[in-house]
């Protein structure tokens, strides 16, 4: 696990919970897998994966777009490699 870097941890030094960078990345897993399954059930449950109810529903509902456009960024910060998240973090 990454050394923490309290100046760079706004919450942890509000709160002055030291625990907090222990559960920080099960949080932000937890909340990956929430948003991956409200998607799906989006698609499946609600469109029934029929991309015009979709494309229906976004023109409908404009702010669905932004939903997605969230989720589809939300991958990406998980897939960034470790080591260059360090090396962020040690600027």
């Amino acid at each position: 696990m990454p050394a923490a870097h309290p100046e760079r941890d706004p919450l942890r030094r509000l709160t002055g919970w030291n625990e907090l960078i222990r559960v920080r990345r099960l949080v932000g897993l937890t909340a990956f897998w929430y948003a991956l399954l409200h998607f799906l059930s989006y698609l499946v449950f609600d469109h029934s994966l029929s991309v015009s109810n979709i494309a229906a529903d976004i023109a409908k509902h404009p702010w669905v777009l932004f939903g997605f456009a969230a989720f589809l960024m939300r991958p990406a910060r998980r897939l960034q490699p470790v080591p260059l998240s360090q090396e962020r973090s040690a600027r």
